[in-house]
């Protein structure tokens, strides 16, 4: 066999089929042209493959150019009848789950054309199954696409570096960008669990996890910077509880109404979107707890490690041993 599949997901009644090709080269593009036939050959019934040896139509798979061919070439329509007439019957069984129940729901669907409809009784047959789609990506389109994705999500790590820099200074970036790290990694780690496809909307969501951890972060920091005064390192621990505490019920609130809203998304929203909101689902909880117990106590030990060290009160010393000299006199 040049390939092998495995049932990659079931989303309610589909059923997602990855398949990986095992040859390489040029061989691999000429397997891939008949990749979805033989896929469907494969799921089909001795009984439907006899039908289309024959040379009947399976409603359920064909596409819309092939339909239109044998409604122009075989029923003896018109191009322009035949286009419209193909059309209209993709489009109804995209919109009705991807599935014609049988040959005489054509009578329900608006812009099929009476001859159209009795061609396709005689020729025609609904399969047991219809194809959603259908996505093929080769060995350097998928390793070109993860390359992208990489350098997005560090070009992003980086470009939030600079800012919080230039903002801040460069500890709280760096107390920032390691928070941001995290969020990734451990959101990276459930999705890989999960069993899902990383596409492009995948890296894009991973993109706005980056953008919306770091903002939260920042509304801390801010709060940090405006009560934090001229306190030195010892005394920055207070500091930053106090402006933990003042902040939290912003932080709390606005990733709530936020996590609730991508919920909504994740359960409604479909196969194609799900993978998009199950990142910010995870995300969302890990950014909104590292602003917290991540981001602030890096910060912290920076600070205490390499920060200013508090001036030593000599002159305070001094004049606090003149003084019992004096009253022992």
């Amino acid at each position: 066999s040049a390939f092998e599949g495995t049932v990659a997901g079931v989303e309610g009644e589909d059923v997602i089929i990855r398949v990986a090709l095992q040859e390489k080269g040029p061989a691999a593009g000429e397997t891939g042209k008949d990749l979805v036939t033989r896929v469907l050959d494969a799921l089909r019934g001795e009984e439907v493959r006899k039908r289309l040896a024959e040379g009947a139509l399976d409603l359920n798979t064909v596409d819309e150019l092939t339909l239109e061919s044998h409604l122009a070439d075989r029923a003896g329509m018109d191009e322009a009848s035949a286009a419209s007439a193909a059309e209209a019957i993709v489009r109804w069984r995209r919109e009705h789950g991807g599935v014609i129940p049988s040959v005489d729901t054509l009578g329900e669907i608006e812009g099929v054309p009476e001859e159209a409809k009795k061609f396709l009784e005689e020729a025609a047959f609904t399969g047991p199954f219809g194809l959603r789609g259908q996505d093929f990506i080769e060995a350097s389109v998928s390793a070109e696409m993860r390359r992208a994705a990489l350098v997005a999500v560090l070009g992003a790590l980086g470009g939030m570096l600079v800012y919080i820099w230039i903002r801040f200074r460069f500890a709280w970036g760096l107390a920032a960008i390691v928070a941001l790290a995290h969020d990734t990694i451990v959101t990276l780690g459930a999705f890989s669990f999960s069993g899902m496809e990383a596409n492009l909307p995948v890296v894009a969501a991973f993109l706005t996890l980056v953008g919306y951890s770091v903002n939260d972060t920042i509304v801390v920091f801010d709060r940090v910077r405006e009560n934090i005064g001229d306190r030195t390192p010892a005394r920055l621990a207070p500091v930053i509880n106090e402006s933990l505490n003042q902040t939290l019920s912003r932080t709390l609130i606005t990733s709530l109404t936020t996590w609730l809203v991508v919920v909504a998304l994740f359960l409604l929203g479909g196969p194609v979107i799900r993978p998009f909101a199950f990142v910010l689902l995870v995300g969302i909880v890990v950014g909104t707890y590292s602003s917290i117990y991540v981001a602030s106590p890096i910060l912290l030990i920076w600070k205490r490690l390499f920060g200013k060290k508090p001036a030593a009160d000599v002159s305070g010393g001094a004049a606090k041993r003149k003084k019992a000299v004096r009253g022992a006199s």
